[in-house]
């Protein structure tokens, strides 16, 4: 499943930055609207390999 790295407000105006599995970016901003967190971007992660 891929990660994505998303920025964020929480209620309180809070900034947030983290990481989290999930299919879709879609599933992530609901995951994050469902929880009083409103996403500014989320970004799927590339794993690069040599």
């Amino acid at each position: 499943m891929p990660v994505f790295h998303y920025k964020a407000r929480n209620a309180r105006g809070e900034s947030i930055e983290a990481d989290i599995e999930a299919a879709s970016a879609d599933v992530v901003a609901g995951q994050l609207f469902n929880t009083g967190v409103t996403p500014i971007t989320i970004i799927e992660q590339r794993h690069w390999s040599t």
